[in-house]
């Protein structure tokens, strides 16, 4: 609850008694929080994003090894990704089926989507 004297769960606004509606792509959802939140493409998603990656030292470039002198101490080094990039990694190491359970979460959106994450699942 992030809003002011709301008496409910999960409100941003001011003086409520009445849980809102969870909202996916820009729609009210149809079905609980809890159901959305266990949706296999939901799962699959929150379970396999990251905003930084192990990299071994085997598979650094040398100007990440002169970058990162600290790879010999530790091996490799964390590699911090911006956000879309973490989309495409998470995108690219996805199966086929994990890929549709995604396009399968209620309300999904491809336009909204590819806003957020720059990934285009129609082509």
């Amino acid at each position: 609850n992030s809003g002011y004297c709301n008496s409910c769960d999960y409100s941003s606004g001011f003086f409520n008694t009445v849980t809102p509606p969870l909202y996916a792509f820009n729609q009210p959802l149809s079905i609980s929080r809890e159901d959305f939140l266990n949706h296999e493409g939901v799962q699959i998603l929150s379970g396999n994003f990251d905003l930084c990656i192990w990299i071994n030292a085997n598979d650094m470039t040398d100007e990440e090894k002169k970058a990162n002198p600290i790879y010999e101490t530790c091996g490799g080094y964390l590699k911090r990704l911006d956000y879309k990039t973490a989309w495409k990694v998470l995108w690219n190491n996805l199966t086929d089926i994990e890929k549709q359970k995604v396009i399968e979460i209620p309300n999904f959106d491809p336009v909204v989507f590819e806003e957020i994450t720059g990934i285009d699942v129609i082509k």
